[in-house]
């Protein structure tokens, strides 16, 4: 009977746990392909990365005058960067693009961008 209740709590603990770590704005100088995305006045950044999950989460700040004109600017960075629209819609934007960071990379990243308007904040979530 102890064994299995070790067993059960060795998968609780190997699934349940995920590796967050903070992302500073530097740290996504890391990654060249994201970088275009990032444009404008940058305030209040939050982020965070998690490993477990190759995922970035991260939002900020900055001054718009409206949706149209932020997404313009994305989708024709999107263009500009060979990445595909996946998803349009007024509060939101998905662009896919299979980046080939390394031999086992197989799978599409995407970019998630969502605004607030009542805070002019864009959230970030990359998967």
């Amino acid at each position: 009977m102890i064994n299995i209740k070790r067993y059960y709590l060795l998968l609780f603990v190997l699934f349940s746990c995920n590796d967050n770590i903070s992302l500073k704005e530097d740290d996504l100088k890391k990654y060249n392909w994201l970088t275009p995305f990032i444009n404008g006045e940058i305030q209040e950044f939050e982020g965070r990365h998690n490993v477990d999950l190759s995922s970035l989460e991260f939002s900020y700040t900055t001054p718009f005058k409206n949706t149209n004109e932020v997404f313009t600017r994305k989708d024709s960075i999107a263009k500009r960067e060979g990445w595909i629209i996946i998803s349009t819609r007024k509060l939101n934007r998905q662009y896919s693009k299979k980046l080939h960071q390394h031999h086992a990379d197989t799978a599409n990243t995407v970019i998630e961008i969502n605004i607030d308007v009542v805070k002019s904040k864009l959230f970030f979530n990359i998967k």
